[in-house]
């Protein structure tokens, strides 16, 4: 297994995530292809054993606070999936432009 920058594959994609789980490292990283990155998540949400969870700092953070009580208010690029894994206690904030575009250039809330 090796780390990559960037990933553009399955191949590659696969051998950052050993990569990392060998390690107990971070592995976020960007996927450039994006219609190959759509076929990817469609392909592992197809399976029989698929699953989905909150991702991301922010959104872990207020699904955390959010399931203790807190009233909780998000905001940042937040796409159907997740809204629908966050409590109900977290309100998604009305996106600005910035985060609009940034949202349909990658939907990837909770992959």
């Amino acid at each position: 297994p090796q780390s990559h920058d960037q990933l553009s594959d399955y191949q590659s994609l696969c051998e950052c995530a050993l990569w990392a789980m060998e390690r107990g490292a971070a592995a976020e990283r960007h996927f450039g292809d994006v219609e190959r990155y759509a076929a990817l998540v469609e392909e592992a949400s197809s399976q029989t054993t698929a699953q989905s969870s909150v991702g991301g700092n922010a959104a872990l953070l207020a699904a955390r606070f959010g399931a203790l009580g807190a009233r909780v208010e998000l905001a940042g690029p937040v796409g159907p999936e997740l809204r629908r894994l966050l409590p109900d206690q977290v309100t998604v904030l009305a996106a600005t432009a910035a985060v609009t575009a940034t949202a349909a250039a990658s939907d990837a809330d909770a992959y």
